[in-house]
């Protein structure tokens, strides 16, 4: 990014590499202050390593209103889609309910994450004061005791996070000030007393009160000590395991949707600023689907087969490419990609490779479907 910023076209010697640089701040500007989900996945995660299914005891991603599948006694809850929050993890152990809200590292989600965490935390204690059934639910289950945690994960480093990293960090801190002072300003107008706690050493928040008889204590915890609250203290040591297993995720999901969504937007650069045409190897492949029956057919043979072979994907990858050749220009920016060159730097990488990582995203119905979509609302309005 620094190499790009404040370079004209005039100064690159490579125009196709100024293509590259110019797609790759267009695409990272949607997420660069998110981390795309990364709590939900880290809560996917926690699941496989505690190696338990979402039970009686345990939901993962879960909403208020499906929070009577973990209590004994069944209630039915009638939540509003604009309160029923999810959740990264939602435990109950004997009377008391533990729900979490994750950062991974300090620069998650920053000021705004931080704030938005406590926001839904106050949001969800004026649900329980104000919504009978909810309150009668948990009273029925005898909830004595509800946890509200948030927390982080790691520091900048990777290291297990702590209070004061994230303090000599600042920027992020603030925006969790800011949210403990609406929190307090919150329970005082409610009249609600508070009191803070001291069983966490590390913990940025430790405040509790009483509310319709139930207690509530709202931490904002960190590294160690927040696995220490989430599991009740027998899952410490997985803080290192959940590092490695994340890192693998976001290295072969997001980061590979990410190169390849760069590489086809820079392609697409390129093609129109060569003969005014939006066209890459997606816009391609889409317009075949839609034209061409036989591809259509093939390309939904390979899509709806449970279990796809090597030899499968070999054939779809010869039939894209032969696709792609009829277009010399378009071969030849595909195949010279700053894609296939960087992921050559590390092994051997070819377009046939490149096809393959694309089709890898294309399989997902969501995205397939949302991109067939949003190309036949272009090319009826006749912006291909």
């Amino acid at each position: 990014m620094k190499f790009f910023h404040g370079i004209a076209k005039t100064e690159v010697e490579s125009q196709d590499l100024y293509s590259f640089y110019e797609a790759f701040l267009t695409v990272t500007s949607y997420y660069q202050h998110s981390q795309a989900g990364r709590g939900s996945l880290i809560a996917k995660l926690f699941q496989e390593l505690l190696n338990i299914e979402s039970n009686e005891k345990v939901l993962f991603e879960g909403r208020v209103s499906n929070f009577s599948k973990i209590l004994n006694k069944g209630c039915i809850l009638e939540i509003s889609k604009d309160e029923d929050q999810k959740f990264d993890i939602v435990v109950k152990m004997n009377n008391t309910m533990v729900i979490c809200e994750l950062k991974m590292k300090i620069y998650s989600g920053c000021t705004a994450g931080r704030i938005e965490i406590i926001e839904k935390f106050i949001k969800f204690v004026e649900l329980v004061d104000k919504d009978e059934k909810l309150y009668n639910c948990f009273d029925l289950n005898k909830i004595k005791e509800i946890k509200l945690i948030g927390g982080v994960l790691y520091d900048i480093e990777g290291n297990p996070a702590t209070l004061e990293k994230d303090i000599e960090w600042q920027i992020c801190y603030s925006g969790l000030k800011n949210g403990i002072n609406r929190l307090i300003n919150f329970l005082k107008n409610k009249n609600l007393n508070f009191q803070y706690e001291n069983k966490y050493r590390n913990c940025a928040l430790q405040i509790s009160f009483i509310l319709k008889s139930i207690k509530f204590v709202i931490y904002f915890l960190y590294g160690n000590q927040l696995i220490e609250a989430i599991t009740v203290g027998e899952s410490i040591n997985y803080l290192e395991d959940l590092k490695e297993k994340l890192e693998t995720k976001l290295y072969d999901d997001i980061w590979l949707a990410q190169l390849i969504s760069i590489n086809e937007r820079s392609i697409l650069n390129q093609m129109f600023r060569k003969n005014k045409k939006l066209k890459n190897t997606l816009t391609y492949i889409l317009d075949h689907y839609i034209r061409d029956v036989e591809f259509k057919n093939f390309f939904d043979n390979f899509l709806k087969k449970k279990s796809k072979s090597k030899e499968d994907l070999k054939k779809i990858i010869i039939k894209i490419k032969n696709i792609i050749k009829k277009d010399k220009e378009l071969l030849k920016a595909v195949s010279h990609s700053k894609a296939i060159q960087i992921m050559k730097i590390e092994t051997t990488y070819t377009i046939d490779d490149y096809l393959a990582d694309l089709i890898q995203i294309l399989l997902c119905p969501k995205v397939f479907n949302f991109l067939l979509l949003q190309y036949r609302s272009l090319h009826d309005n006749k912006e291909i």
